[in-house]
């Protein structure tokens, strides 16, 4: 009896060529972007020797392979079935051109992100996937240029594989047998480029960097944009474990936390104290300004330099009780934001606000004083919608009211639209309300969180153009000059209302301004302008020791002798007797500062210290950390970093 034989219609060669070419193509463009990051962000890498720099290329491309495996795979493996018509074959093109451009557009969003945080986009994705508007708004306003060619790009390779494949799609009948080999092997080569490695184990992953880079900066240039984005989205596949034990950790943050003026009051709620002494409560007006990017190189007072933009805040650090070695707990926005309305610190894996951290029981200093007949307002110079920290404020920390740029009125004549708000018409809305609070002889907290200085710096009116529009430093510096400005006439404003003596100010930056900072250096990142400013209450004075903006809740708490229990990651910043320290997030990494030296951890091991990372203070400082980060996740694990009301039940 005759064998029968099953045919289908195929073009090996021309397949083949096509997908080798496409897929070498791409893998050439992201060693490009690697090769421009490496260029044009050379004092980032300026500490690699040239044997781990060439490493950092070759194991560059694992990553790059899996990742373009990933995504590119499961298309090229569609455009191999046995289809006759052109049609098929050109839809796959269009396919793998359109997730190539996708890819591109991420690698060039991580290019420009690379300077403000010196690595890799990660987990900001969590903070930006809701909001989409915002962002497509941002990027036509910004890069329009940008995505027209992007555009461009994929038009043209859409239509020059279709005309391609239009003239030599000539399948053929061929074995079926050998499709699916055909099938097979690149099925196989996928999967292998994926996993990044032959044999056991799991797959190429971020847990595999500490394992084959010296440091984080060879493990920057190893990652790509694409991989580090979708990996951070995975469940916190991105996240390494701590194994330091939990009892231990709880141990070591309370020694940690110890001020002789407080205790610890609850062995369910390890980190939650309470001011021991029982001093009569201090009424006193409470009015925050978190500053956005406010860098120290540009403030006079704090550099030693002449920018000449910041006079009102140097008379106020002149004045006031100035913190020369301040610290943020992170590179964004949110970080600042969650350490100085409640004392916590971000760590890798912990959920941010909007995604669940506010289900958690968490210190409420607007609760507290709401119980002491305080009026309380959370006023942000951006959209309502920024972060969702107005509806947070309001509905989660009992805040009695909360604004932002909707409700703020214009004041100025501006040149342009501001995406996150003005400074002076923010100040002087919140200068409004804490007159009317005044005027009821009703004490008053007042949070606020301004926005013009940051990024694209836009003109806001011409006397605040102190340097030509023609750099991006000079515009943030003329954008710096009208927010100091606007500083200014907000203590006028509380000297002329009558409620400047009764007030104590706070002044702190949220960040620094990350394209100000050339290298990776811990120190620079982080250190921000910190100034308590209460006339007439609190003597001027400069503060040496490190402190960060953990510090915040603990200090008010002191100042104004609030009883109630607390649970916060700093200390009295105050009080030279407490224990002091900065803890800070970095992408998926951590870092501590202490008067002793600084460490950066990946909680599998050090990757960067002050000292020798064989020495006894590496390993203390190393081991500080470790309990803090440790301490954090497992007491907001079991929502135990607060008693509800704080109060044990």
């Amino acid at each position: 009896m005759r064998k029968k034989n099953f045919f289908c219609w195929q073009n090996f060669p021309f397949k083949l060529h096509l997908s080798l070419y496409f897929l070498l193509a791409v893998l050439g463009i992201f060693s490009l972007f690697r090769l421009c990051l490496f260029i044009t962000y050379q004092p980032v890498f300026a500490g690699l020797t040239l044997q781990e720099s060439l490493i950092g290329f070759v194991q560059g491309l694992r990553f790059d392979l899996s990742i373009i495996a990933l995504f590119l795979g499961p298309l090229i493996l569609l455009f191999f079935l046995p289809f006759k018509t052109p049609k098929w074959g050109q839809f796959c093109w269009a396919a793998l051109c359109t997730v190539s451009i996708l890819m591109l557009m991420l690698l060039t969003a991580d290019f420009i992100y690379f300077p403000q945080a010196k690595r890799h986009m990660a987990e900001e994705l969590f903070l930006v996937r809701n909001e989409g508007s915002f962002l497509l708004h941002y990027a036509l306003d910004n890069f329009w240029w940008a995505l027209l060619c992007l555009l461009a790009l994929w038009a043209g390779l859409c239509r020059g594989g279709w005309l391609l494949i239009k003239k030599h799609w000539s399948p053929k009948p061929t074995p079926l047998w050998q499709t699916i080999l055909i099938c097979v092997l690149i099925a196989a080569l996928a999967f292998t480029a994926i996993r990044g490695k032959l044999g056991h184990g799991k797959p190429l992953s971020m847990r595999d960097l500490p394992a084959i880079s010296a440091n984080t900066t060879q493990s920057s240039l190893m990652l790509n944009g694409v991989f580090s984005s979708y990996h951070s989205l995975r469940k916190g596949e991105n996240t390494p474990f701590n194994p330091m034990d939990e009892n231990e950790a709880k141990t070591h943050a309370r020694r940690l936390l110890s001020n002789p003026k407080e205790i610890f009051i609850s062995d369910r709620y390890p980190l939650m104290r309470q001011i021991k002494e029982n001093k009569a409560f201090q009424p006193k007006n409470i009015f925050i300004v978190l500053l956005e990017s406010w860098t120290p190189r540009y403030v006079d007072s704090f550099s030693g330099a002449s920018y000449g933009v910041t006079p009102n805040f140097d008379r106020i650090a002149q004045n006031g009780v100035k913190f020369a070695r301040a610290y943020a707990t992170g590179v964004r926005s949110i970080y600042g934001l969650s350490a100085t309305f409640t004392g916590v610190a971000l760590v890798p894996g912990l959920p941010h606000f909007a995604y669940g951290l506010e289900l958690n029981n968490i210190t409420s200093l607007a609760k507290a004083l709401n119980q002491k007949g305080y009026y309380t307002a959370f006023i942000q110079s951006s959209l309502r919608s920024s972060y969702q920290m107005c509806n947070i404020a309001q509905k989660i920390f009992g805040i009695k009211e909360s604004f932002g740029m909707e409700d703020i009125p214009r004041l100025l004549e501006y040149r342009e639209e501001q995406d996150f708000g003005y400074d002076y018409d923010l100040l002087q809305f919140a200068a409004d309300k804490a007159q009317a609070s005044a005027q009821k002889g009703q004490p008053f907290l007042l949070f606020t969180f301004t926005g013009t200085t940051h990024i694209p710096f836009r003109q806001t009116t011409p006397e605040f153009d102190k340097y030509p529009r023609s750099s991006e430093e000079n515009n943030y510096l003329n954008t710096l000059f009208y927010s100091d400005y606007a500083i200014g006439q907000l203590l006028r404003r509380a000297q002329e209302d009558g409620w400047l003596n009764d007030t104590i100010f706070i002044f702190m930056a949220d960040h620094t301004l990350a394209s100000a900072q050339k290298t990776d250096a811990l120190y620079e990142k982080f250190n921000i302008p910190f100034v308590i400013y209460a006339p007439g209450f609190l003597a001027p004075k400069t503060i040496s020791y490190p402190v960060s903006q953990l510090d915040l809740i603990p200090t008010l708490y002191h100042l104004l002798a609030i009883q109630e229990p607390f649970s916060s990651l700093g200390n009295d910043a105050l009080d030279p007797n407490a224990p002091h320290f900065a803890f800070i997030s970095e992408g998926t990494n951590l870092a501590f500062i202490s008067a002793q030296g600084f460490i950066r951890h990946n909680r599998i091991q050090t990757t960067q210290c002050s000292a020798d990372k064989d020495s006894p203070l590496c390993h203390s400082l190393a081991k500080d950390l470790l309990s803090l980060d440790k301490s954090v996740l497992s007491l907001f694990s079991d929502n135990s970093w607060f008693a509800p009301n704080g109060v044990e039940n």
